[in-house]
């Protein structure tokens, strides 16, 4: 896991809780279409964007701004190095 920027008490934890609320909304999407991404928007105008980068990594983006149209070209650079 590789975080940039942001102090976590506990890095295990924020991975695995945001897998979690991927497989939540792939498990809840059964039947009516693939789940492209989670975006959760924070008081504080941040944004965490959570998205599947193949079978087996899961991309977490934690910004200050809108990320969406950069989210794409970064998962494909993190498809590549797993």
């Amino acid at each position: 896991m590789f975080i940039e920027g942001d102090e976590f008490d506990d890095l295990d934890t924020f991975s695995a809780m945001s897998a979690i609320i991927l497989g939540a909304a792939e498990t809840a999407s059964t039947g009516v279409g693939e789940v492209k991404k989670v975006i959760v928007h924070f008081q504080e105008g941040r944004v965490l964007v959570i998205t599947s980068a193949g079978k087996r990594g899961v991309l977490v983006v934690l910004a200050n701004r809108d990320v969406y149209d950069k989210i794409e070209s970064i998962k494909e650079g993190f498809r590549a190095f797993i």
